[in-house]
């Protein structure tokens, strides 16, 4: 299927800057988006199903405001990306990520 979309330029660029990052072209980027967005209709609620049967939902009683403590870590996330936009990756410096212990052998804590 062929899909034209007019998108605004602010969305185009930051498509852009995010393909880009990925070192793959800007459609390619699209339709990655597209796929994993379909996707996570039907996995989103196979995990929070997972998550309700191991516990995991309600377990952080400190956190009195779920959607206000999500909006302060996407901003977070925002703020270190806005230093350099190819860094939204994980931290591959800490000895401890698992990327790392993966690529030097050694089992994940």
């Amino acid at each position: 299927m062929t899909l034209m979309l007019e998108l605004p330029p602010e969305l185009e660029a930051r498509l852009q800057d995010e393909a880009a990052c990925r070192g793959v072209q800007v459609e390619e980027y699209a339709l990655q988006i597209l796929q994993s967005g379909v996707q996570e209709q039907t996995v989103g609620a196979a995990i929070v199903a997972e998550w309700q049967r191991a516990g995991v939902i309600g377990s952080r009683p400190d956190i009195t405001d779920s959607k206000a403590h999500a909006r302060m870590l996407r901003n977070a996330l925002k703020s270190a990306r806005g230093r350099n936009p190819c860094n939204a990756l994980p931290d591959r410096s800490r000895p401890d990520h698992p990327a790392t212990l993966r690529e030097v052998g050694r089992p994940e804590r």
